[in-house]
């Protein structure tokens, strides 16, 4: 039974019985006691009774020892004809009243009294002998729980011997780690916001303000030639349209960090996916007349949504074009073992320094080599997020005027 794995349940049971097992004893041995003298003070009645009688009548001896030793009283004894009735001694009398019982009751009775008024004494002061510390424990888990709610997590352990409350505890102290857990990860999601929200304000002030540069201009100009008009106004256009792929971009990694995408997975080839991410690029490979190389070895199914991680290679194979000069070479590689999927997207290009290596990955992180003016540096922290949301990770590596490599591999184990 659970009862009797509770440590503190099984103390006051087995305390409780105990105790009850001795003042049962007593009980028993005070009323066999009295039982004894009551016996005692009517076996000296009846001595006493024979000896009168048999002093003056010697004769009766035969008749009245037989009534007093063996009971045989049915010959002589009647209620309608009881001697003793005229002095009130007869089936009536009560017995406190007995002058054999009227000590020995009373004293009975007192001793009884006294002895479960101290059983009762002794079962209560050993009740809440046992029940103090029980209330102790609750008070000192009440304090804790307390204390997390200031948001103190980290005071000193509090010692309990093993049993339920020790459970308890320990099970008590999981959920507060779990809490001040969940409550550093709300503090640094809301650091994090701010930091977007401060990002976000940066990136878009720069062609806002080019924007309102613009409009003032062609505003107190009203005169200005039309080919001069017509080149702010495609200046215009352009910062405009910066400003839409900059919100639509932004807001994409906002939700990708906040969770709130729903990715659309299927048990479909990473291949696939691969392909799809290259067909609207080629374009640009073919305008610095790069070669972009496929190396599939295997079809590589494996549990993802299409359009996402073709999003993220696609940041990943934009940013090798950009950083490869004409006639430049870019290659994928997708490689398939029994545990992993492996995509391998490497270039030729200009490479990335050591020191840099380590913040591409980095929110808004641009390299000293960056020559897109579109750059706000997110594209690789934004595939890593869609890469790791699907159970995989990224790493890259680099030598300086050789090439980088980007090395994608998914666990097939994590599916």
């Amino acid at each position: 039974m659970r009862l009797f794995k509770n440590k503190e349940a099984k103390l006051i049971v087995i305390t409780s019985f105990i105790t009850f097992l001795v003042f049962l004893v007593v009980f028993i041995f005070v009323t066999y006691s009295w039982f004894n003298d009551i016996n005692k003070k009517y076996i000296n009645q009846n001595i006493a009774l024979v000896a009168a009688i048999i002093e003056n009548n010697p004769e009766l001896e035969e008749e009245i020892v037989p009534i007093i030793t063996k009971g045989n009283i049915n010959k002589y004894y009647s209620s309608e004809n009881n001697i003793l009735d005229k002095y009130y001694y007869n089936e009536n009398l009560n017995s406190i009243k007995n002058p054999i019982l009227k000590d020995s009751y009373s004293n009975f009775k007192l001793t009884i009294i006294l002895l479960w008024g101290v059983f009762f004494l002794v079962v209560i002061v050993l009740i809440f002998k046992i029940i103090s510390p029980i209330f102790n424990n609750i008070k000192k888990l009440g304090e804790r729980a307390d204390e997390m709610v200031e948001g103190n997590f980290n005071s000193n352990e509090i010692k309990f011997e093993e049993g339920d409350f020790y459970v308890f505890y320990n099970k008590f102290t999981h959920m507060g780690e779990r809490l001040e857990s969940a409550l550093k990860d709300l503090q640094d999601e809301k650091i994090n916001l701010k930091d977007i929200i401060n990002d976000i304000s940066h990136q878009l002030k720069t062609p806002l303000s080019a924007l309102i540069a613009y409009n003032d201009i062609l505003k107190n100009h009203e005169n200005m030639d039309v080919e001069t008009k017509s080149k702010f106004i495609e200046m215009t256009s352009e910062q405009l349209d910066r400003m839409d792929w900059l919100i639509t971009t932004l807001l994409k990694y906002a939700r990708i960090e906040s969770n709130a995408v729903s990715y659309n997975k299927e048990m479909i080839p990473l291949s696939e996916s691969i392909r799809y991410a290259i067909a609207p690029l080629k374009l640009s490979a073919d305008n610095k007349n790069q070669n972009i190389e496929l190396d599939i070895n295997s079809e590589g199914y494996y549990f993802h949504d299409k359009k996402w991680i073709a999003e993220s290679l696609s940041n990943i194979i934009k940013n090798a074009i950009e950083h490869t000069d004409i006639n430049g070479k870019i290659k994928i590689t997708l490689e398939e073992t029994p545990m992993s999927i492996s995509i391998t997207i490497s270039d030729n290009g200009e490479g990335i320094e050591k020191t840099e290596l380590k913040n591409i990955f980095k929110r808004f992180y641009k390299g000293k080599n960056s020559i897109n003016p579109k750059s706000i540096g997110i594209g690789l922290s934004l595939s890593k997020k869609i890469i790791e949301a699907h159970g995989g990770s990224i790493t890259a590596e680099s030598d300086l005027g050789k090439g980088t490599s980007f090395n994608i591999i998914f666990l097939k184990v994590i599916i």
